[in-house]
């Protein structure tokens, strides 16, 4: 999702990743933002920093409330290191000043896209394994258990592979389109 007052930047903007494979919604009106983000869904938003109507601060606030893993770039005209400081703690991943560099704009989104894949990734392995875990010790437990009631029926070191489960390996996710 793009917000920009100026609808030249966001016609750009979405033509040029469009083109390299995204969907992408383009909006010139910031009051329509939180309509769109709520329907479209989206892992990314760059922002402009002031716009009329609603701010990109406070379109990030919001966005990060719904959604803390969306990835937020800042476009601005304005090169304040306090300010990029202040936006990067609430959540923005970037920040680039206008006239932004293709170039530096198309690393910038495929490093945000990157980072939130990273950390779906990583909440997804938190589950697995805290599942994988809570189904290990169970095992562990019944075999244990058995093995305390009927000792011979058990070697050893197969019982120690129970008792300290290995966590499980990370595959390696397809990149995203």
């Amino acid at each position: 999702m793009i917000v920009d007052d100026e609808p030249e930047i966001v016609g750009f903007i979405t033509e040029l990743l469009t083109h390299r494979g995204y969907e992408v919604r383009g909006l010139s009106d910031s009051r329509e933002a939180f309509g769109v983000f709520q329907s479209f869904h989206p892992d990314l938003c760059i922002l402009d920093f002031r716009m009329p109507f609603v701010s990109g601060s406070i379109i990030l606030d919001t966005v990060k409330r719904a959604d803390s893993t969306v990835e937020v770039i800042f476009l601005t005209a304005q090169d304040e290191t306090s300010l990029a400081v202040d936006l990067m703690k609430r959540g923005a991943i970037d920040f680039l000043l206008k006239p932004v560099e293709l170039n530096q704009l198309s690393m910038s989104v495929a490093r945000a896209l990157e980072h939130r894949r990273l950390i779906k990734e990583n909440e997804a392995y938190k589950l697995l394994w805290k599942d994988d875990w809570k189904l290990r010790e169970m095992v562990s437990r019944a075999l244990n258990h058995n093995y305390a009631n009927n000792p011979g029926a058990f070697p050893a070191q197969k019982l120690d592979a129970y008792r300290f489960p290995p966590r499980p390996t990370l595959k390696a996710a397809p990149p995203p389109p």
